[in-house]
């Protein structure tokens, strides 16, 4: 890949594979937030240990499976299977014994900009494989992030208002900068 060719030497792209799925499996780590904290705070620390050994005979099965066959990469599918597995299993806890998920109608409208992304990426990625990894990391970032933006804008999660100074001025003062009372003035 070419993150991996341009920061490090040749012999660390054996790795790329594994990483881009553990990639994966925290990516959904990342959007499910923090479910098993929030069961582990209603006191059910019990539900959050059956997770994690479920997540773990998971992995070690997996791993017994794919590793023989796969190697590395049979690693990495298998941790990351974990991994979503893991928060999953938080997430239907969160909604089962606190009625609450991190989901509304924002996802689609997400999972369609991030597929944008996703697909540029991989297009970019792919008409400029003999180029240097250097080109094809800023070729690929400037295509990828425009076509995030106009996906953005086309399922309304941004308004194109919201990306010029004014506009990023005027959300500043309407919600205010973290840590900063509604209205942008203490």
């Amino acid at each position: 890949t070419p993150v991996i060719a341009l920061l490090y030497p040749n012999t660390y792209t054996r790795g790329a594979w594994p990483m881009a799925v553990l990639a994966l499996g925290q990516t959904v780590n990342a959007a499910t937030g923090p479910c098993g904290h929030m069961v582990t705070m209603v006191g059910r620390s019990d539900l959050v240990l059956g997770n994690s050994a479920a997540a773990l005979i998971i992995n070690l099965a997996l791993n017994v499976a794919l590793i023989p066959p796969y190697g590395m990469v049979g690693a990495g599918i298998a941790w990351g299977v974990s991994i979503v597995a893991w928060n999953l299993i938080r997430l239907y806890q969160a909604w089962r014994v606190l009625g609450m998920h991190p989901f509304g109608p924002w996802v689609g409208r997400t999972a369609i900009s991030l597929a944008a992304f996703c697909v540029t990426a991989a297009a970019v990625r792919l008409a400029l494989e003999s180029q240097l990894p250097l080109v094809q990391i800023v070729a690929g970032a400037v295509a990828s992030s425009a076509a995030l933006v106009a996906a953005m804008a086309a399922t309304a999660l941004i308004e194109l208002h919201d990306l010029t100074p004014a506009g990023a001025r005027s959300l500043l003062v309407r919600d205010g900068p973290p840590g900063r009372p509604q209205g942008g003035r203490q």
